[in-house]
């Protein structure tokens, strides 16, 4: 997943249906997670 300028948190919160949807292995705090890290990563990389 790769989150755009225009991401919208409340379209995607009104997909999830269970608990899982949200903080589940494969949830949207999972994947907003992997690629906040990603992100901040490169950044850091960049720097050096």
């Amino acid at each position: 997943m790769s989150l755009s300028q225009d991401f919208d948190l409340n379209a995607e919160l009104k997909k999830c249906k269970t608990a899982d949807d949200i903080a589940g292995k494969d949830g949207l705090l999972q994947r907003l997670v992997e690629e906040r890290s990603s992100n901040f990563c490169k950044m850091k990389w960049m720097s050096i």
